[in-house]
């Protein structure tokens, strides 16, 4: 055998459903006979749910973070020249109070928002006609409110189902409120808050009313899932009172107003990334782990919600591995180097250092914008072993079963768009189990669909394919949205020893005045499905239950007394949520998630 061209193994997969768990679950062992073949240095039962990593390169690559606004704040708009205001001086501003509200010149606002690495700035410039005091001790009378909070942790509350009991650490709003005196204090939840540590800013009346400048830190976030910040999601509420014997506001007028459950509150801003100004403490256990951030004796600190891996850890310097994907020969024969674009998205090594498994994305190249429609690619989840000093290609296997009709990060007109691929170890079922994270997008003339996936393998089968199944799924015409939202469960289903999958789906259909517009549920618009997939220790994989109902899922099925996982499934993440029960094979021992 040529030493320079080395044997691996190529399988393409086909498509099936799946899924599968106990305390720490795993197959039985027809279907694995060797679970922690590769467990070459576990991580202690005891630290298995803390992040235990050091500070990973890129954290302490983060730039030094600008102390000084680049702007003056001085409530004067001079430095906010070119910069794009928004008016709310119409009825359609009003949320609460319209029979109060005389026009713009009694309540009415203009508002900007931009953002540097250092603050997020925000210029508000009220019109009210008479501007009362609040009294000690009551309801502000007249005010503006500004909510704050991470749309990244929005994310996460969309994939926790209700039942599971978390809203309240990913659920984090501030809420600042600024007077017209000038004084600033918190709008209920956070009285702890320095304001004179968190933000700079100024208050000037006027003939007609006031302006607010600001320019608020990082710290001024009461959690956020990500550092740096990219996305900001904000609400200006303005509070009007007119009547000095009637105590708190009479007029609400809101940048979103609220117009029922299927509208959205608040108002999304590109930040670009908003860097911190204390410390990092504790770090997350990957680079891209499933949590929150949060301040803590005056240290940024990660707290994980995920299962932390035990046997692979994120791959942080990957040129070795990149070197490998260019010099293996079945690479280029896969990929088509000459006409394609190789990308490692994600990369894992074992924790003893032997093995490295990673997810390659091989596509073909837009040109000048533009997807040819012949364009193809693949995404293969590819495995290393160590050659001498270096590593070598020893198995790559197709996620899909076939190409994707795209380029690497564009899509061919009216065909399917994969994108926001991830990567994750199941290795609480067995060290060769993977999960694949990606997006669907699909635009045609009548119809826009989004839809989130997980594709589950084994590298070491022959067969690897587990199944797929879906997690999210939103569909659009001119007259009707779906929305799919569903929770997958890694959990006993029957009483064998194999674990199975319990999805339980929360399908709602509305009926809209255009596209993704005027959005309302229909009566009797919302449905429950459960869907179960049973595991197959025969045929490997796991099979859809024929049968409509199964005692252990129900649409009512309860998590917190179940032994098992959940999927968190965000956009470019991917993640376990362990259930209380599932503490490292004791079912009578409670996991402190947090």
């Amino acid at each position: 055998m040529n030493a320079s061209r080395p044997t691996v193994s190529l399988l393409l997969l086909a498509s099936v459903t799946w899924c599968g768990c106990k305390s720490a679950p795993q197959p039985t062992q027809e279907a694995d006979s060797d679970p922690t073949a590769i467990l070459d240095a576990p991580i202690p039962a005891s630290q298995r749910r803390a992040p235990t990593a050091s500070l990973t390169e890129a954290m302490m690559l983060l730039p030094e973070t600008p102390q000084k606004p680049s702007i003056d704040i001085d409530a004067k708009d001079s430095d906010w020249k070119g910069k794009k205001f928004r008016r709310f001086n119409t009825k359609s501003s009003l949320q609460d109070g319209a029979q109060y509200w005389s026009g713009k010149k009694d309540a009415a606002m203009r508002v900007a928002v931009d953002a540097d690495e250092g603050f997020l700035y925000v210029f508000i410039e009220v019109d009210d006609d008479r501007v009362l005091p609040t009294p000690a001790g009551q309801d502000p009378t007249d005010g503006v409110v500004l909510w704050l909070r991470d749309p990244g942790l929005d994310a996460l509350g969309t994939a926790l189902p209700s039942n599971v009991g978390l809203d309240e650490y990913v659920d984090a709003e501030t809420a600042i409120l600024f007077l017209p005196n000038g004084r600033v204090e918190a709008f209920g939840g956070r009285d702890e808050l320095d304001f004179n540590s968190i933000m700079q800013h100024e208050t000037v009346s006027s003939k007609s009313g006031y302006t607010i400048e600001a320019a608020l830190k990082l710290e001024a976030f009461e959690e956020i899932s990500s550092l740096p910040l990219a996305e900001i999601a904000f609400r200006v509420d303005l509070l009007d009172g007119d009547d000095a014997d009637r105590p708190g506001h009479q007029t609400l007028l809101s940048s979103t107003p609220d117009r029922g459950a299927d509208a959205p509150r608040m108002a999304t801003f590109v930040a670009g990334g908003l860097l911190p100004h204390v410390p990092v403490g504790a770090p997350p256990p990957r680079s891209n782990a499933i949590g929150r951030w949060k301040v803590e004796d005056g240290k940024w600190n990660f707290v994980s919600f995920e299962v932390i891996p035990r046997i692979w850890a994120t791959l942080e310097d990957t040129e070795a591995f990149e070197t490998a994907l260019k010099e293996a020969d079945t690479m280029k024969d896969l990929c088509g180097v000459a006409r394609k674009d190789v990308h490692l998205v994600e990369a894992y090594q074992s924790r003893g250092g032997k093995f490295r498994t990673g997810l390659v994305l091989c596509g073909e190249r837009a040109v000048k914008g533009k997807c040819a429609s012949s364009a193809e690619s693949n995404v293969f989840v590819v495995t290393l072993e160590p050659n001498d000093d270096s590593w070598r290609v020893v198995k790559a296997i197709n996620v899909f079963d076939k190409p994707s009709k795209q380029c690497t990060y564009d899509p061919v007109k009216d065909e399917p768009f994969y994108a926001h691929l991830s990567f994750y170890p199941l290795d609480v079922l067995s060290a060769n189990v993977w999960v694949v994270g990606w997006t669907r997008t699909h635009t045609t003339r009548e119809e826009v669909s989004e839809a989130y996936g997980l594709t589950m393998l084994n590298t070491e089968y022959d067969v690897p394919h587990l199944g797929t199944t879906l997690t999210r799924e939103t569909k659009l015409t001119a007259s009707e949205r779906t929305i799919s939202t569903s929770s997958v469960y890694l959990t006993y289903v029957d009483k064998d020893d194999s674990v199975d999958i319990c999805q339980v789906e929360d399908f709602v259909d509305q009926a809209c005045s255009g596209f993704d517009r005027g959005c309302v549920t229909y009566e009797h618009g919302r449905t429950i499905l459960t869907h179960i997939q049973m595991w197959s220790a025969k045929k490997l994989r796991f099979e859809r239950y024929e049968l409509s109902k199964h005692p252990g899922c129900t649409s009512a099925f309860d998590f917190s007394d179940a032994r098992g996982y959940l999927f968190l499934q965000l956009k470019n993440r991917i993640g376990l949520l362990p259930s209380p029960r599932s503490n490292d094979g004791s079912d009578t021992e409670k996991l402190d998630l947090f």
